[in-house]
């Protein structure tokens, strides 16, 4: 994976998740918690699942930011450094989902 970026905030808005259970901010915590939250419908991950271990495919939390939009690695064959990243901004206001 070449080099890993630890614990960390980005200008006081962008939270990198940490493997850390004692930490808010723990990765497995976080990638839990929505594995057990996503379902097979247009829930909000549509159209994509969060990425369930010993599979391919789907999505892991890396990161979150103030305005509780997320962050995700998408699993696919290739190198784990090519991964593409993934975004979903969250209107708090509104409800909506835009990725």
């Amino acid at each position: 994976m070449g080099q890993a970026f630890g614990v960390g905030e980005f200008s006081q808005e962008v939270s990198v998740l940490c493997a850390d259970e004692t930490r808010v901010g723990d990765l497995l915590l976080w990638w839990r918690g929505l594995l057990e939250s996503d379902d097979s419908s247009d829930g909000p991950f549509a159209p994509y699942r969060i990425h369930e271990p010993g599979t391919t495919g789907g999505l892991i939390p890396w990161g979150t930011t103030r305005s509780a939009d997320r962050f995700f690695w998408q699993v696919t064959d290739g190198a784990v450094d090519a991964w593409p990243v993934l975004a979903m901004q969250v209107d708090t206001q509104g409800g909506t989902v835009t990725r």
